[in-house]
Order: structure tokens, then C-alpha cells, then sequence
């Protein structure tokens, strides 16, 4: 008799399962105001876990989870608020007022957002993965950080964290979505939302690039 061949066929997907989710992203920037020279590389990340529920036996599946999203941008400006109590990004000085110049190495605004992503997805049993989805999430931390020389005496260095900045949006929602292969996919987000309130503060607005994993 022939040799009989053994066949594997590919574990199915369970119906219902829970499984974290890492996105390392840099940020795009919009709208950054004229004047403010924003670093090319703006880190940023997205950790949680996503909920997720198949419909039948098929590739595709909705997904829901809890996920901490912290963003950053980088620049030579610094946040402060004019007299009509507006957020507005200013120029860093230049020199200190005894002409001594002033360089620094770390200047940044940083916001740590709850979000609750709604995702569709599909999964081949390839591997192949491909989802769309609604991001919504509200605001659980704003601060800048300061490391540089002293703008009074640039012969004395500082690091100065200022928390809680005005008129930043307490809520934030858009869309995003993976392509990918198994556990590794590419990510991107579109924020539909303003970092600030209209009218109250410079009209910044992220779009996020990245890779996402999902290890467990």
C-alpha cells in the first residue's frame, strides 16, 4: 500500500478572544504654526488590549479594547497663553538677555489619551490581516518638558515639566487601520480631531505612521 501522508490543517481562529496590542508610531504634525521648527521624528506609542468577536466561520471580526495612546511632538517652540487666555506656541529665545546663546536638548509636549478603538477586521487563513476602524478616547495627561540652558542665564542648565496645559480638548477621536501578516502589521491614524479647543489654541493635529504588533 502507498505511504499514507499526514495533513495539518490550520488551527481555526477562535469565535471570541482577547489579545494585547502594541503600535509604534512617529507623528505627522498639521498645521504646525509658521516659525516653529518640528523634529522629523515625533515617537510615539499605543498599548492595550482589543476584545475580539467572529462572525461564524469566516475571516472577518469586529474588535474593541482599551488601549493608552501617548503622543509627542517635538519642537523649538514653547506653549504658553496670551492675555486673552489662548494657548499659543512662541519662538524659543534665542539668547539669554546677556546675548549668551541658548541651546537645549530636550523640548517637548507630551498627551496620554484612554481611547476605545473600534475595529473591523479580516484574517485569512494565510495569515493576511486587514482592518478599519473608529478611534475615540478622552484625555488623561498634557505636559511639556524642558532641558536646556536657563533663558535668564544660559550659563545654568534647568529641566522644567509643566503639567496640565490649557486648552487642550479633553476628547479626541479618527480613523485608523492595519495591513499586515499574522502578528506584524503596518499602522496608521488620522485624527479628525484637534489637539486644542477652536479658537483657544494653535490647530495641531496628529497623523500617525507606524508598525503594529501584536504579541500575545
Amino acid at each position: 500500500d502507498p505511504e499514507k501522508k499526514a495533513t495539518v490543517s490550520p488551527k481555526p481562529e477562535k469565535e471570541r478572544s482577547f489579545g494585547t496590542t502594541v503600535d509604534l508610531f512617529t507623528d505627522l504634525w498639521m498645521d504646525v504654526p509658521e516659525g516653529i521648527d518640528a523634529r522629523f521624528l515625533q515617537q510615539g506609542m499605543n498599548f492595550g488590549g482589543l476584545f475580539s468577536n467572529r462572525f461564524g466561520n469566516s475571516a472577518f471580526s469586529i474588535s474593541i479594547g482599551p488601549v493608552i495612546g501617548v503622543h509627542n511632538f517635538y519642537s523649538d517652540g514653547l506653549f504658553q497663553q496670551d492675555t486673552a487666555g489662548r494657548t499659543v506656541i512662541a519662538a524659543m529665545p534665542g539668547e539669554d538677555p546677556n546675548g549668551e546663546g541658548i541651546s537645549y536638548k530636550r523640548n517637548k509636549l507630551t498627551l496620554a489619551y484612554l481611547d476605545f478603538p473600534l475595529e473591523f477586521r479580516m484574517k485569512t487563513r494565510s495569515g493576511v490581516l486587514a482592518s478599519l476602524g473608529f478611534k475615540a478616547g478622552f484625555l488623561i495627561n498634557s505636559h511639556t518638558k524642558y532641558r536646556g540652558d536657563d533663558f535668564g542665564d544660559a550659563s545654568q542648565e534647568i529641566r522644567l515639566k509643566i503639567a496640565d496645559i490649557a486648552n487642550v480638548e479633553t476628547y479626541r477621536y479618527g480613523v485608523q487601520a492595519r495591513v499586515g501578516y499574522k502578528n506584524v502589521s503596518l499602522y496608521g491614524f488620522y485624527s479628525l480631531s484637534r489637539v486644542f479647543k477652536e479658537g483657544e489654541g494653535p490647530a495641531l493635529y496628529p497623523v500617525s505612521v507606524g508598525v503594529s504588533l501584536r504579541p500575545f
